[in-house]
């Protein structure tokens, strides 16, 4: 914690002169084997160079380490053929002594920790560039995270033992490190309140009020009033709730995520011949297996009969939605029949008929299986939101969690307010990752583009930490490992973000949105041929397409120099956002025909997002539109942003 040290058994500072070989002995003391093959220590101490050089730099460290070693008598360090291993019988550190306190009974012992790391970082002043400076990114989040949360319910235990001096000294310890924790400082004011200091608790609820207005621009929220309003000289003016009206109602009482319950009832047939058993009974088969990749689902597999899961209202089933299927006989042939239907009032939310291929023709019958997989989740969240009544006096962060991306916010304000509400969840219980990927979605999109230019370093940045938590808590989510990539392309990483990219596709290829979140990454990438084929896929699976659709397949084209196919892809949209906007005049410059009405159709949707405080220029435009679209290929993006110069030069 904090700078890196190595100290002697007498307390003497031991020099390691190499940033590398400092990371390389910091990386096998904090991993869980405290191993590391040698091959992942050059990925990631070396992650510029190739391999070769990457493994001479290794045994230049290892040399290093060895002399060190040498001089100040101490042996914890193996080396073997393909890994390098610490000993943990022969050395300590301030982490493990951390964790111990923290998975230990003794709260003093913890609070004692806590007081002599201060506001300590986990290896501060450390910073390798590469996948060395992701993963300390990650393991310091992972290490606050670890601390975080079982403070606070350390903190529980002991308000319920009402062991109030407990709790004042380790709530005070931990605020050292995170002053503006509104959970623990509430804490605190009740440990004040109840031995006596109301003073000092007035005076920490003042000094949290500035920091919050300070730091974020909003009042303490509901603990801390609340924690407050215990002490009998409490006076606090109501006017405070209503500076955040959006987030007067954050915690208590919103939702998580919509459950999306998902029961899959039994395939039938009427056909008596043990084929077509056997192709409903794979079919089903197929399918479960499909929907089980959906980490926004909770699939049960249920052996009945359509007609007896639906009227199954037993415990959770209320609301839930029902998938079942049956193999008909008819004169052109057998037929599929799909149907998905909700639990209870025995709606149909979906009905389609499919044709299965002939036996000889098994990726016909893949085909099958993922139009019906990719269009359950799609369907229920078309469904939910034609639902008023339970997002009826929801804000835009609770519609955002309970029907994802797919309710965006339409002014800057409402995106504001929702940042807001979803940062203040975060600090109420850091372990509820249902806020960290919207967030990441508007901090990495301008706002959910309702301000040009609101995503600077800062928004990006966090952007990274929150979709890097998110993926800690979810190894599984395709969303994190999407926004990951999107983290990665706005970094210009482009390794790492195909990286992220190719594993969301091998996780989950039936889930439409993360889909076409993978393949204008790829676009942009200049992997043209991979997204085309998941563009493909995406029709396939959703034929009603989307306008997002079309634009993409619309950029495809301009970046191939067919312009007009472009046109005719950008032409379609029903409701077209900006981007495609932009690309039509671009196309429409660059394929030499009047670009008048395009040029004005995109500018006066520009202005609509454009900040008052900024002038709009060509060269703020353009640098605009670059910062949302980092093309790989340096002859493409060069390309592409003179003529969206050329074609924005009036300006």
């Amino acid at each position: 914690m904090g700078s890196f040290r190595l100290v002697g058994p007498n307390g003497e500072a031991i020099a390691i002169s190499s940033r590398r070989t400092r990371g390389l002995l910091a990386y096998l003391a904090l991993a869980p084997e405290r191993s590391a093959t040698r091959e992942r220590l050059c990925g990631l101490l070396w992650s510029d160079r190739g391999e070769p050089q990457a493994r001479a730099s290794l045994r230049q460290c290892l040399v290093e380490l060895r002399d060190v070693m040498t001089v100040a008598r101490l042996d914890f360090v193996e080396r073997h053929r393909e890994a390098i291993a610490l000993r943990s019988d022969a050395y300590d550190s301030d982490v493990d002594e951390l964790r111990r306190a923290v998975e230990g009974g003794d709260a003093g012992a913890l609070s004692g920790v806590l007081l002599s790391l201060g506001s300590a970082r986990l290896l501060d002043e450390l910073e390798i560039p590469g996948l060395f400076h992701d993963w300390l990114d990650q393991a310091r989040a992972q290490l606050d995270r670890f601390i975080g949360v079982n403070v606070s319910r350390r903190l529980e235990r002991l308000e319920a033992e009402r062991d109030w001096r407990s709790v004042g000294a380790l709530a005070e310890a931990y605020l050292h490190r995170d002053p503006i924790d509104e959970a623990v400082v509430a804490a605190a004011i009740r440990a004040d309140i109840a031995t006596g200091a109301t003073t000092t608790a007035h005076r920490r609820f003042q000094t949290l009020k500035s920091a919050l207005a300070k730091e974020f621009g909003v009042p303490p929220g509901p603990a801390t009033r609340e924690a407050l309003a215990l002490s009998p000289e409490s006076n606090l003016p109501e006017a405070d709730v209503s500076e955040r009206p959006e987030a007067a109602a954050v915690t208590a009482d919103l939702p998580a995520r919509a459950v999306r319950l998902v029961a899959v009832a039994t395939f039938d047939t009427d056909e008596p011949t043990s084929n077509a058993r056997l192709l409903a009974r794979h079919l089903r088969d197929e399918v479960l297996s499909g929907l089980s990749r959906f980490t926004d689902l909770r699939v049960l597999s249920d052996p009945r009969p359509l007609n007896e899961v639906l009227a199954d209202h037993s415990g959770d089933r209320a609301g839930a939605y029902v998938l079942g299927a049956s193999l008909r006989a008819s004169k052109d042939g057998p037929r599929i029949n799909v149907q998905l239907v909700t639990s209870g009032e025995g709606r149909m939310v979906w009905s389609e008929r499919f044709t299965p291929p002939p036996t000889d023709a098994p990726e016909g019958m893949d085909d099958v299986i993922a139009r019906v997989v990719g269009a359950v989740l799609p369907i229920i969240l078309a469904d939910m939101g034609r639902q008023p009544a339970p997002r009826e006096g929801y804000s835009v962060a609770q519609s955002m969690l309970v029907l994802g991306i797919d309710a965006r916010p339409q002014t800057f304000a409402e995106a504001q307010a929702a940042v807001m509400t979803l940062e203040m969840m975060i600090r109420d219980d850091p372990t509820f990752g249902e806020p960290l990927l919207p967030l990441v979605y508007l901090y990495n999109t301008d706002f959910g583009h309702t301000r040009a230019c609101s995503s600077g370093p800062a928004e990006h940045a966090r952007a990274l930490e929150l979709a890097k938590a998110a993926l800690a808590m979810d190894r599984l989510s395709v969303h994190a490992r999407t926004a990951l990539g999107w983290c990665y392309l706005r970094r210009r990483q482009w390794d790492l973000a195909k990286m992220h990219f190719d594993k969301a596709l091998s996780l989950n290829p039936f889930h439409v949105r993360r889909l076409m979140e993978i393949e204008f990454g790829f676009i942009l990438l200049d992997q043209l041929e991979q997204a085309r084929e998941i563009l493909d896929r995406c029709l396939l699976i959703n034929p009603a397409s989307h306008d997002d659709y079309f634009t993409d397949l619309g950029l495809m084209s301009l970046i191939k120099g067919d312009h007009d196919l472009a046109e005719s892809y950008l032409e379609v949209g029903v409701d077209p956002e900006i981007w495609c906007s932009i690309f039509r005049a671009i196309n429409a410059h660059m394929a030499g025909r009047p670009s008048t009405g395009e040029v004005a159709s995109a500018l006066s949707k520009v202005r609509a997002i454009w900040p008052d405080t900024r002038a709009l220029t060509q060269e703020a435009i353009v640098g605009w539109i670059s910062q949302h679209h980092p093309f790989r290929s340096s002859a493409v993006e060069k390309r592409f942003l003179a003529a969206a110069a050329d074609t924005f030069r009036e300006l």
